[in-house]
């Protein structure tokens, strides 16, 4: 592969913008998901009824989202499938949908 060609202030400008971004989604996941898990933890062997109840939601919340990256790597890898026109038949379909 032939480097000359490459733009090295674009990638440059890419990287800088895939660091903040990285910076912004690690900075909400500190502010949200530090207190939501301690919440989970405290509420997690309480004996209280209340305690439980909250318990019982927010677990069901995170292990939904939790799901979610999951959801969107499989719709992007059919997706990917289908325009470079590979045709899966028999066994491999059905190992893919299992």
């Amino acid at each position: 592969m032939d480097f000359s060609t490459v733009r090295w202030e674009e990638v440059g400008k890419a990287s800088i913008e895939t660091l903040q971004i990285l910076g912004v989604s690690g900075l909400f996941t500190v502010i949200f998901g530090l207190p939501l898990g301690v919440l989970l933890f405290m509420t997690a062997r309480s004996a209280s009824i209340k305690s439980r109840a909250v318990y019982t939601i927010l677990s069901l919340i995170v292990n939904i989202l939790r799901s979610v990256p999951f959801i969107i790597l499989i719709v992007a890898l059919f997706h990917s499938l289908v325009y470079s026109s590979v045709q899966l038949r028999g066994f491999s379909a059905s190992y893919l949908l299992w």
